[in-house]
């Protein structure tokens, strides 16, 4: 008789969950979030918990459209719940599977798409300087842990880079290969073809600090423009590279 009031339990717990995860979505936005109380805004909701769409999303300062989720309840066997997202912003369109374990922290596998270099700038940077050209997005994992990042592995790639007015020209593509491992996350960049050639190393620590260098040069040392351009980074060395080292701290507290 335990073992059947057991199996009892399961089964009115079951139905409650798949019974809640029908629930018209904006129903259920609009009770969770009375008074604000969520991190995340959604807008002209439809659909159910389940699966659902929102015209549009903010997350903090951060506007995404035309998101699409559904949900993958199964996974909360595996101790985690995950949701696969489609979303827009701007002129480019991402692809995931967000997700988060019993024990709190947030992860994105298998997160595709593309993203114009302009909205990526004027998300990372207050002083935009007018980049052109597309971020190619091809990361296996990227998880969060206390507003920071964990781990990272993947692919990011720029295809047709360039730089606005004054000079307004292509610099070229490139790429960058990500790995975790027991020091922090290295990022490994180089260029692709197009007239600037570079090598670059970026270090992410687990406590957010970071330390990015980078080294440039022109492929065609008769490109004046470019040759000009790179005067505005540092001074050339004999061999005309010139070299940049950023450092700083990334914290996503805001965000997560």
């Amino acid at each position: 008789m335990k073992q059947l009031g057991y199996y009892g339990a399961f089964t009115l717990a079951a139905y409650l969950f798949f019974a809640m995860i029908q629930l018209p979505a904006a129903q259920v936005h609009a009770l969770l979030d009375k008074d604000g109380a969520l991190p995340v805004r959604l807008y002209q909701v439809s659909g159910t918990v389940w699966e659902g769409k929102a015209a549009t999303m903010d997350v903090d300062t951060i506007r995404l459209e035309n998101v699409h989720w559904t949900l993958r309840p199964w996974t909360l066997l595996l101790g985690r719940l995950e949701s696969r997202i489609d979303f827009a912003k701007g002129d480019g369109k991402i692809s995931t599977i967000a997700g988060r374990t019993f024990g709190g922290s947030l992860y994105l596998r298998e997160v595709s798409g593309e993203l114009p270099l302009s909205d990526l700038e004027s998300f990372i940077s207050k002083n935009p300087i007018g980049l052109s050209g597309e971020l190619d997005i091809a990361l296996d994992d990227l998880a969060f842990r206390d507003g920071l990042i964990e781990s990272l592995n993947g692919s990011l790639g720029m295809e047709g880079a360039g730089l606005g007015p004054p000079i307004s020209t292509t610099v070229g593509n490139f790429t960058m290969d990500l790995e975790t491992n027991d020091e922090g996350i290295r990022g490994v960049l180089r260029d692709t073809g197009g007239p600037l050639q570079a090598e670059g190393l970026l270090l992410l620590e687990a406590d957010g600090s970071y330390k990015f260098t980078v080294e440039v040069s022109l492929r065609d040392p008769s490109r004046s423009d470019l040759r000009n351009a790179l005067r505005f980074i540092g001074t050339p060395s004999a061999d005309g590279k010139v070299s940049l080292v950023q450092t700083g701290k990334i914290d996503l507290g805001k965000l997560l």
